[in-house]
């Protein structure tokens, strides 16, 4: 069995390396690309705090659903920020996610910066609750 404590500073971790990728996305223009690991960083910092209170394995990739389960722990901004990433997960990635064009041609910087500002609010907060539980 899997130690819980190990297991979460192991995700908290990528996610942390995650969000320094989805930074350098944004500073070089790469916007969906930033959306899309933001939304990656955000979703195994949320994966963390499951694997802290001793969850063996956390399925799904909603941010969103990730936090519903954990409800007494969140808020209504993180939930609100969670729906938003959740929408980077396909379409920041592949062409026949959206109606035309490539995801590099349609994803803006003002998208990859509330998408990287959303992932570091949620890889905070699960970094608190991480060493606070």
């Amino acid at each position: 069995m899997k130690n819980g404590a190990v297991e979460a500073q192991r995700w908290i971790a990528q996610s942390e390396n995650d969000l320094k990728f989805a930074k350098v996305a944004f500073k070089e223009n790469y916007y969906s690309q930033c959306c899309f690991v933001s939304q990656q960083s955000a979703e195994k910092a949320v994966k963390a705090v499951h694997y802290s209170r001793g969850v063996r394995l956390v399925i799904g990739h909603s941010i969103y659903q990730l936090l519903k389960k954990l409800e007494s722990d969140s808020n209504d901004e993180l939930i609100e920020t969670a729906k938003v990433l959740d929408q980077f997960y396909i379409a920041a990635r592949y062409p026949n996610g959206l109606p035309g064009g490539a995801p590099y041609e349609v994803f803006t910087k003002k998208q990859a910066q509330e998408a990287f500002e959303g992932a570091e609010k949620i890889f905070n907060w699960a970094s608190c609750h991480i060493q606070h539980k």
